[in-house]
């Protein structure tokens, strides 16, 4: 149940292969899982000592939501699947137990699978709406089961390329972005915007951790103004450098409009994100997002976790496939986020990322160490977005009226209101 983080040697293009730079976070090491354990229980920790672990044929995702279950369930049905799961020569999996195969049937068993079944149905509410208690079946099965990497900067004229992936989508880190001094000030500022709360605020995925009773906000996206010195400070900065370079190439050129202006900021107890991508899928890129960190950011404040290789219309179609599986959306959910490779955004004050909006990605919990701020823009495809009108994305309706572009911000003008 430890989260790794694993070298990989940087891959080449080849065959149409994407390139992934990943590489061991610098100088820093991953928090214990012991929060994880505590909110979503082991089936080692609830079941006896000798009882015999998942076997093949269990999926990572019926192990997964098997946690889940036993937390809140009946102890006639613990007991039930204590017996089951003891079985030194049990020939049936888990899936196939709990949804009523073989000759098991009747008293507590039966009771079992009544139970099972209730809280199935549950939680495929839950994992449709995404819920906090879907979210970290998703962290688990990511970090359990699946391949996690630290990122990795790119060359200073390779981000464009990065970001595309070799056309299927990946993120691109750049070191150094924007000075420590610019980013000290702007994060003051992004706190206290939050604090007041009367800029506005986006519709964020996992306001809060509705895992616990009464839990308050933990996550905002905050929306910031590029007039204000200590935003038009951060934006000059990073647009005028190489990260302002690659999305002029990737947004078709300097009349990319401004979508985005805000701030994410997660507080100690934030639970994680569900996957997601920023847009529906398209067979053309319709937005591309910058963020720079306002802090450091080691694993225990949450960084985003990026799914390389996802800008697909074949990724998309498994996501969505899942959430509306109709034998079971936890499990298919949950084996799509255990089947993927992810990278995980650890990053110093002043490092940003650039991706594809059609990019599935999530951000992490935060567990300790204080506010986790990001400052983020995102700017339409010059040519390609093709709305009547655009939508309301994370941006002030007064920012949005001025029309600004790239070009507006890359030359440090931005449009009169």
């Amino acid at each position: 149940m430890t989260m790794t983080t694993r070298a990989l040697p940087l891959l080449l293009l080849v065959g149409g292969a994407p390139a992934w730079p990943v590489a061991p976070p610098r100088g820093r090491a991953p928090p214990p899982r012991g929060f994880l354990d505590g909110l979503l229980g082991t089936v080692e920790g609830l079941l006896s000592s000798d009882a015999v672990l998942p076997r093949d044929g269990d999926s990572p995702a019926m192990v997964a939501l098997v946690e889940v279950f036993l937390e809140d369930a009946s102890p006639g049905s613990r007991r039930a699947l204590r017996s089951f799961l003891a079985r030194r020569d049990r020939a049936l999996s888990l899936d196939a137990f709990l949804e009523g195969d073989g000759d098991d049937a009747g008293g507590e068993v039966e009771a079992l699978r009544l139970e099972w079944r209730a809280f199935r149905n549950v939680w495929r509410a839950r994992v449709v709406s995404g819920s906090a208690a879907a979210s970290w079946a998703q962290q688990d099965a990511f970090e359990t089961y699946g391949d996690v990497y630290a990122i990795f900067p790119c060359e200073e004229d390779g981000l464009a390329e990065c970001v595309r992936g070799g056309g299927v989508g990946n993120v691109a880190m750049l070191q150094g972005a924007v000075r420590p001094g610019a980013v000290e000030a702007l994060r003051r500022h992004a706190l206290a915007v939050r604090d007041a709360g009367d800029a506005g605020f986006g519709n964020i995925l996992g306001p809060r951790d509705d895992t616990v009773a009464g839990a308050p906000q933990t996550r905002w996206d905050a929306f910031l103004d590029p007039r204000d010195d200590e935003v038009a400070a951060v934006v000059a900065e990073l647009l005028r450098g190489p990260a302002g370079d690659a999305l002029e190439d990737l947004c078709g050129g300097l009349d990319a409009p401004l979508r985005e202006c805000a701030a994410i900021v997660a507080t100690p107890g934030a639970a994680p994100q569900p996957i997601h991508a920023d847009t529906t899928w398209t067979e053309a890129p319709v937005l591309f997002t910058c963020f720079v960190a306002l802090q450091d950011i080691p694993p225990e404040l949450g960084p985003t976790r990026f799914l390389p290789g996802t800008a697909t219309k074949a990724c998309h179609d498994a996501l969505d496939d899942a959430l509306v599986d109709e034998a079971s959306p936890e499990r298919a959910i949950t084996d799509y986020c255990a089947s993927r490779p992810s990278i995980l955004a650890l990053l110093e004050a002043g490092d940003a990322t650039l991706y594809d909006s059609r990019l599935h990605h999530a951000g992490g919990p935060c567990v300790d160490g204080g506010d986790r701020a990001l400052f983020y823009v995102s700017f339409g495809h010059a040519a390609n977005e093709a709305y009547d009108a655009p939508p309301q994305r994370s941006l002030a309706p007064a920012v949005a009226k001025r029309g600004l572009t790239l070009g507006d911000l890359r030359r440090g003008a931005p449009a009169a209101s």
